[in-house]
């Protein structure tokens, strides 16, 4: 338990000080219901507000890398199946936020993960 009581809430940043972590699932089978223009603007306020943010596009279609104009070199799908070092597969989208862009390979990454299961 860290100091604050905040047991798997928080996280060991450097100079060891400790920050609270906020997860936060933006979902919804439904297409079209707003969830990337929703993740993107909720992004850019919460960065606006000097939190760091980091965004993990699960969708096959990539949207938010679209969205954002981002360009990334590799995936989230070369992360988990390839174990790209994370540094190499986030893009930063603006000052405070970095994304984990989604492709279609994502799709490949579900399966692989519901195989180990």
């Amino acid at each position: 338990m860290d100091p604050g009581g905040y047991r798997g809430r928080t996280a060991i940043i450097a100079r060891e000080e400790w920050r609270q972590v906020i997860r936060l699932v933006i979902s919804n089978q439904r297409g079209g219901v707003a969830k990337t223009t929703s993740v993107a603007n909720f992004a850019r306020y919460l960065a606006d507000r000097g939190k760091r943010v980091l965004v993990i596009d699960t969708d096959p279609q990539g949207s938010i890398g679209t969205v954002l104009g981002l360009k990334p070199a590799k995936y989230l799908h070369d992360f988990v199946v390839y174990n790209h070092l994370f540094k190499d597969c986030i893009v930063e989208a603006c000052p405070g936020v970095d994304v984990l862009c989604g492709n279609r390979e994502t799709v490949k990454t579900e399966e692989i993960g519901r195989a180990h299961v």
